[in-house]
């Protein structure tokens, strides 16, 4: 019971097919990194720009409306809150 090929064009179409198995792992390796990647900055960059967009909203509203503007942005895995008090502690 062998399982290599005896005939030469047999054993060309072997060595050719396991170079392209190899050569495709190989590229789908490197692009599954490269998706993470960049799936990881772009998420980043959607943060950035929600909080950007919340303090726009925030500085053309009046006081009283804040709170209510701020429920506006809530969505999951987001959650916005507006106090009169900082929330981060003070640097000495």
């Amino acid at each position: 019971m062998r399982f290599l090929p005896r005939t030469i064009f047999g054993r060309t179409l072997l060595v050719l097919l396991l170079g392209l198995t190899v050569s495709h792992l190989i590229g789908l390796a490197l692009y599954a990194g490269e998706r993470r990647e960049a799936l990881t900055a772009a998420g980043g960059r959607q943060v950035a720009e929600r909080i950007a967009a919340v303090s726009e909203a925030l500085e053309n509203v009046l006081a009283a409306d804040r709170p209510r503007v701020v429920r506006s942005f809530f969505e999951p895995g987001c959650r916005v809150t507006w106090t009169a008090d900082s929330v981060l502690a003070e640097e000495n």
